[in-house]
């Protein structure tokens, strides 16, 4: 217990004793991890401990440095979890301890526990920056080792936002294999996902933008999962902050479509993220009149969905086109009427260039077809700009 607790001089009284029995002392160590399902190993074992795995796990630098200069202590011994000490040092961030247990030649620095989690992948996806520049150093690293859902020190330093470990990864040459959507990328997940998109995923915009900056990122990557690239994917989900260092990529293709033909534009109105709408039509390249294949453009989306809070970035954006009409021959005001969405109806009148009396291709108005429908909100507001904006058209109503 000696190990366990710190006891430096009782450690090294023991280990100089002549009949010390270094095996058996280890047998009753008892180790003291709390052990939680994200951060460590779920599932494990708690016992097996050696004294040198005991003294690594609470830190014991001293302790530790004297038993891996004792001959007969095996640096490779694990727990029954497989756990050695090099790997409890990372996982409970003793950073301390791990050029200590490094100095032994023989050690074994990619030693797997039970859920084929090495030290660096523990280390990185708890967080302990510290652990890992010697370990990046030694030359046998396997920087791109996945555990046992098939994800990397890398690929979870994102997805659960360790950002001073992912920058750490990013600067090793083997862990630059970022484009590939397969097993030998460590960008990607056992789902095929990408870094980036784990990080959008799970909310976590410094992990964005720290990829972002990496010259191998190829922004626009389409999960084969998800159909999706990793801005579209923000867009859809309303990571707004992801944004930002994604429009500063050079390569960025705000025209890249999902596999329905769904623009990001598309998928933030659809969505309502407005501030999501808002960054996208910031964007040198953005096309706010672009149609998804089914012929919606921004705006239409916005009126049927009934988004409202999506429309005046819509509104402000100097190259709409507020004359386009469907097939049917419906503006987005006649929409907003026909939906029965008066605050959609109202954002839309906000603009003075907006049309609230073009009538559709049976020449029918939008207010005709308010008080047609029943919609009374939508109607009294055409009533209102009627003034200014007299109807016409006339004609049977046609409601979608």
């Amino acid at each position: 217990m000696a190990a366990s607790k710190g006891e430096l001089e009782t450690v090294r009284s023991l280990l100089e004793h002549p009949f010390f029995d270094l095996e058996t002392q280890a047998a009753v160590l008892a180790p003291i991890s709390d052990v939680n399902e994200k951060v460590s190993m779920p599932g494990m074992e708690m016992d097996g401990s050696t004294a040198l795995i005991a003294a690594a796990e609470r830190g014991h630098v001293d302790v530790v440095d004297i038993l891996v200069n004792h001959p007969d202590v095996d640096v490779n011994a694990a727990r029954t979890d497989g756990a050695t000490a090099l790997f409890m040092a990372c996982c409970v961030g003793h950073p301390q301890c791990v050029p200590k247990l490094l100095s032994r030649p023989e050690i074994n620095v990619n030693a797997i526990a039970e859920t084929g989690a090495s030290p660096l992948l523990i280390a990185a996806v708890n967080g302990h920056a510290a652990c890992l520049p010697p370990l990046l150093a030694r030359p046998e690293v396997e920087v791109n080792h996945r555990d046992d859902d098939k994800e990397t020190a890398l690929y979870l330093a994102s997805q659960y936002g360790q950002v001073e470990c992912l920058e750490l990864l990013l600067e090793h040459p083997a862990a630059m294999k970022m484009n590939a959507q397969g097993e030998g990328s460590s960008a990607t997940g056992g789902d095929a996902r990408s870094a980036l998109h784990a990080a959008i995923i799970n909310d976590c915009p410094a992990a964005v933008t720290a990829l972002a900056r990496h010259d191998d990122l190829d922004v626009n990557a389409v999960s084969a999962k998800l159909g999706a690239s990793g801005l579209l994917l923000a867009c859809l989900l309303g990571r707004s902050s992801a944004l930002p260092p994604l429009l500063a990529h050079p390569s960025i293709d705000l025209s890249l479509a999902d596999r329905h033909g769904e623009l990001a534009l598309h998928a933030a109105v659809r969505a309502g993220h407005a501030e999501c709408v808002a960054l996208l039509l910031g964007h040198k390249s953005c096309d706010v009149n672009v149609a998804r294949a089914d012929g919606a453009t921004p705006l239409f989306l916005a009126v049927v969905k009934n988004h409202p809070q999506c429309i005046p970035p819509l509104l402000a954006s100097p190259t709409l086109d507020l004359d386009l009409q469907n097939d049917l021959g419906a503006t987005a005001t006649f929409l907003a009427v026909v939906h029965d969405h008066p605050e959609c109806l109202a954002a839309l009148l906000e603009h003075p260039r907006v049309d609230a009396s073009r009538p559709d291709r049976d020449g029918t108005t939008p207010l005709q077809a308010a008080e047609v429908a029943g919609h009374e909100a939508c109607a009294e507001m055409l009533r209102s700009r009627a003034a200014e904006e007299p109807p016409t058209g006339g004609g049977a109503v046609h409601v979608e």
